[in-house]
């Protein structure tokens, strides 16, 4: 009494599958290890352009101008805004 006995295991497809995630999150890891280095880097450059003392940060509705326009306020900052056709200018807040 022989019997054919089938292996018990996992199909083709599966392993097929887990491979190639295996090498996708590898990949991931080698472009994210270099990466994140460089990122962190280039957020502090960044940061120290637009410190508290610098007006003119695009986003915020900051500029630097010879006068406010109507309705925009005035804002003290200890660096002045400088314009170079105008010299010193005022940073201004729209309002």
């Amino acid at each position: 009494m022989i019997r054919n006995k089938k292996g018990q295991g996992l199909p083709l497809n599966v392993i097929i599958i887990a491979v190639l995630v295996l090498i996708v999150l590898v990949v991931l890891v080698i472009i994210f290890s270099g990466k994140i280095g460089k990122f962190s880097t280039s957020t502090a450059d960044t940061q120290k352009q637009f410190d508290t003392g610098v007006c003119d940060i695009p986003g915020t509705g900051r500029y630097c101008a010879g006068a406010c326009e109507s309705g925009d306020t005035s804002i003290s900052l200890n660096p002045k805004c400088v314009d170079s056709s105008k010299g010193t200018a005022q940073c201004c807040q729209k309002g």
